[in-house]
């Protein structure tokens, strides 16, 4: 298992040192923060705090499903993840804790890509969070009513 771990780590740092990788969670990350500006701004209108539940109505917008899918998709475009060192590194680990290890990475990154959506669902609304376990009154009332201004995503 060492060996399918250290490939699968191999295969992250050396995705993290492209280009590739960064400039996907900086797209999709302004999409996400484009797409929560506008609830912010209501609710500094109304003074009232927003709890820290935006993933789940993100993801029920057609428009940001499809682009956190796009940003999925191009992380991972190009599978099977072989590179000059794949040649070196299949015949010593092995064809299958290289097949592991390939597992190992796609978990880990599909996993990083989705803490990367939480934590930026969160982040616009830190000076106006309330820490409750309900869904708050600001995201019942934009799902509820048509307080929402236009360009708000949450109207339709």
């Amino acid at each position: 298992m060492g060996k399918a771990f250290r490939i699968s780590f191999y295969q992250i740092r050396l995705r993290s040192g492209s280009l590739r990788i960064p400039l996907i969670f900086f797209m999709v990350g302004c999409f996400i923060l484009e797409n929560l500006r506008p609830v912010l701004e209501f609710s500094k209108a109304v003074e009232v705090p927003v709890s820290p539940y935006a993933f789940p109505h993100l993801t029920n917008d057609f428009v940001c499903q499809m682009v956190i899918m796009a940003g999925i998709v191009l992380v991972f475009c190009d599978a099977p993840f072989e590179e000059e060192g794949s040649f070196y590194l299949l015949p010593r680990a092995g064809k299958f804790y290289w097949g592991l290890g390939q597992i190992f990475y796609i978990f880990l990154m599909a996993l990083l890509y989705v803490l990367f959506l939480l934590l930026l669902s969160v982040l616009p609304f830190l000076g106006h969070l309330d820490p409750g376990t309900e869904w708050g009154k600001i995201w019942g009332t934009l799902a509820k009513t048509n307080a929402a201004p236009s360009s708000v995503w949450l109207s339709e």
